[in-house]
Formats: structure tokens, C-alpha cells, sequence
């Protein structure tokens, strides 16, 4: 007893160490258990000393521990039992039961008689740290994956683009040929037309008046028809060049395009005696030319569907939240709300031909310049209610 009193008095240094510290002898007892250890286990230091490690922790017999250990009661080189292959030799557990992840060195420490060892554990509780070099792995593990996809997506989008250039390019050259034959194709269609109406206005004017009224009847058909076909090739022609039309983009008062539109319809205007009522526009950014055509196409359309009344047109703005709605209101003959849907389409036309020339083309061109400054178009009317045709535009400075 005066022996062990005397290696706890050796070891005493150790006992409040936050290491867990273990000594045995060359006979596998217990000669020192410090503090640490006793609070993890549950062992008290006075049910260990002097008996046997093995009767606590028998699968220190095992060959994989008891030969190292024996190595290290012969004076033999510290050993360590990593927690990676062994997670623990002194089976312990934190406060929430699960156990504690060790990292244990044996080291050889000279006993009282020469050439004789003892055996001394040095027992680290590393379980924050694999639970953090855990977490690591997993942070770097993702963060690489995502470098990976992010590598992979902007590959992918490379290609898009790509893609999307040599399409662009192409696009370009389809449209430089589109623009050539509609050059050569209204050229070589205006000329024949040309000539119908030339020749029909001769002999409508022939002064010897070898003509009936029934061919003179005829005359009049084939010169309005050539009128027609004329106007027909112009607006294909704008409608195609309202869609493919570089943005010829500015800043400037939106008075400006409704001055240019009324300067244009002037004879119009005068001619039905309207009455044009307007608000005060603001700037915006966008293409003048195409906005002018916008607010003529529109103004134009309210000059014609009025049957026999004046016109009363308002240029109108208002703010809805954060969206600024512009139109032009009429007081002519309205729409059928089953058409509503279908006026900004080519060709459409809902109102009868007969009494009011047209070609149908005049909203398909105002839908197409309005998409193209980012905004929206629509109409509310009713029938003999007139009309109120609405748009946006998100170029608005």
C-alpha cells in the first residue's frame, strides 16, 4: 500500500489535468487514475487502483492492444491508438450519451527499479473536433460539387451562347434578304399598279366619250381596286419594318410624336371637323418614329369609325400604382366585345370594308411597336360606345 501511495504521490502532478491520464504496471494494475478520466467514465479512482485494467476493460487483451502495450512495458516507443481506427479505449460518454471520440498515446515512464516501465495513457477526447473536420468535409465536399456544376453550367451556357450568336447572325442575314425582296417584290408589284390606275384615269378622261357608263362603271372598280392593293403593299411593308427595325432609341417629350401624328391626319382632322382634347405627356425614352406612327395609327383609326358623327378624340394618361397607361378615346361606332381579342392580329378587320377603307394592318403594326418598347395594348369598347385603346411602355424614363 505504501508503494501505490507512493506512485500516486509520483503521478499527483497529472490528477487535474483536462487530459485523461492512466498509469499501469508491467502487470496490467492500475497505479494511476487522474480526475479527468474518473468524471468521463464514472470510475472512481478508489475502485481502480491496484486492480486489474483488464477486469475494467477487457478488450485491451486483445493482440491488436496487447502487444504494443507490452512493447511499451519493455521501454519500447510511445504507440498511439488514433481515434480514427480505435474511436476510443476508455469507453466514455458526454452528457448526452454519446460516446467520446479518443485520441490515446502510450507512452513507456520509468518505474522505481532500473529496466523496469510503466505504461502511461494520455487520453485526448477529440469528439468536437472529428464532429467539425466531419462538417468540413462535407462543406468542401459540396463546395467542390458545386464548383463542379457550376464549371459544368457555364459550359453549358458558353454553348448557348454560342448558339445563340451564330442563330443571331444568320437571323440578320435572313432579314437583310427579307428586306431586299420586300424592296423588289412592292417595286415589282407597284408598277403594274401603277399602270391600271394610270390607264383607268385615261379613259375615264377620254374626251370623246366613246365609253359607256357601265364601262366607265368598271373603270372606277379597277382604279379603287389598284388604290387598295397599294395601300395593302405600303402597310405589309411598315408592318414588316415596325418588327425588324433597330430601336433608334432617345429621350424626348411624348407631345412631340402626338404633334407629328396630327400634322399628318391634318386634312383628315379638318375634313370631319374633330375635336382633338389632350393631357400633358411626359418624356420618354424610345424610338420617335415609331411612337409617331403609334399615335397616327391610332388617331387615324378614330377619324374613320365615326359613321356620320364629329369625331371627339382624347389623347389620354394616368397613373394605375406604379404603371402609366397612355391611349386614344373616341366616341365612334365601338367594337364587339367578341372581337376585342382578336383586332391587333393581320387582316382582322370587324367593321364592314363597303364604307371604310382599310387594310387591317394599322393595329398589328401599333401591337408590334408597343412590344417592342417593353409595354402592353389593349381596347375597351362596346358597341356603338366608342372606343378606348390603352397601352404602356416600359422605356419610360
Amino acid at each position: 500500500m505504501n508503494k501505490i501511495n507512493s506512485i500516486l504521490n509520483k503521478f499527483d502532478i497529472w490528477d487535474h489535468s483536462p487530459i485523461g491520464m492512466c498509469v499501469i504496471d508491467e502487470t496490467y494494475k492500475i497505479v494511476f487514475w487522474n480526475q479527468c478520466l474518473a468524471d468521463w467514465t464514472g470510475l472512481k479512482k478508489t475502485e481502480l487502483i491496484g486492480k486489474s485494467l483488464f477486469h475494467f476493460y477487457p478488450q485491451l487483451k486483445e493482440p491488436k492492444y496487447k502487444v504494443r502495450l507490452d512493447n511499451i512495458f519493455n521501454g519500447g516507443a510511445p504507440t498511439i491508438f488514433s481515434a480514427k481506427l480505435h474511436k476510443y479505449v476508455f469507453k466514455a460518454f458526454l452528457h448526452n450519451n454519446e460516446p467520446r471520440i479518443q485520441h490515446t498515446t502510450v507512452t513507456a515512464v520509468p518505474a522505481g527499479e532500473e529496466g523496469t516501465y510503466y505504461a502511461l495513457f494520455a487520453v485526448e477526447d477529440v469528439t468536437e473536433m472529428t464532429h467539425r473536420i466531419k462538417e468540413y468535409k462535407i462543406m468542401r465536399d459540396k463546395a467542390l460539387k458545386e464548383n463542379q456544376q457550376r464549371k459544368e453550367a457555364e459550359k453549358k451556357l458558353q454553348e448557348s451562347l454560342d448558339e445563340l450568336e451564330k442563330t443571331n447572325h444568320e437571323l440578320e442575314e435572313k432579314n437583310i434578304e427579307l428586306d431586299q425582296f420586300n424592296f423588289i417584290v412592292s417595286h415589282d408589284l407597284q408598277a403594274p399598279l401603277r399602270t391600271l390606275s394610270s390607264f383607268s384615269k385615261i379613259l375615264q378622261k377620254d374626251p370623246e366619250n366613246i365609253l359607256s357608263a357601265k364601262s366607265l362603271q368598271y373603270l372606277e372598280y379597277i382604279k379603287n381596286a389598284s388604290k387598295k392593293m397599294h395601300l395593302l403593299i405600303n402597310n405589309l411593308l411598315n408592318l414588316s419594318k415596325s418588327t425588324r427595325k433597330t430601336i433608334d432609341e432617345s429621350v424626348f417629350p411624348l407631345d412631340q410624336c402626338v404633334d407629328d401624328a396630327l400634322l399628318s391626319l391634318q386634312s383628315q382632322v379638318e375634313e370631319k371637323s374633330a375635336h382633338i382634347n389632350r393631357e400633358k405627356l411626359q418624356e420618354i425614352s424610345g424610338d420617335k418614329i415609331l411612337i409617331t406612327q403609334l399615335y397616327q395609327n391610332l388617331i387615324g383609326n378614330a377619324l374613320k369609325f365615326v359613321n356620320d358623327k364629329n369625331p371627339q378624340i382624347n389623347i389620354t394618361f394616368n397613373v394605375n400604382g406604379d404603371t402609366k397607361i397612355f391611349g386614344v378615346k373616341d366616341n365612334g361606332i365601338g367594337i364587339d366585345s367578341k372581337f376585342t381579342s382578336s383586332i391587333f392580329e393581320p387582316f382582322k378587320r370587324v367593321n364592314s370594308t363597303k364604307y371604310i377603307e382599310g387594310s387591317g394592318i394599322g393595329l398589328a403594326i401599333c401591337k408590334k411597336i408597343v412590344e417592342r418598347h417593353g409595354g402592353n395594348i389593349w381596347v375597351e369598347s362596346q358597341l356603338g360606345g366608342g372606343t378606348h385603346f390603352k397601352f404602356t411602355l416600359g422605356n419610360i424614363n
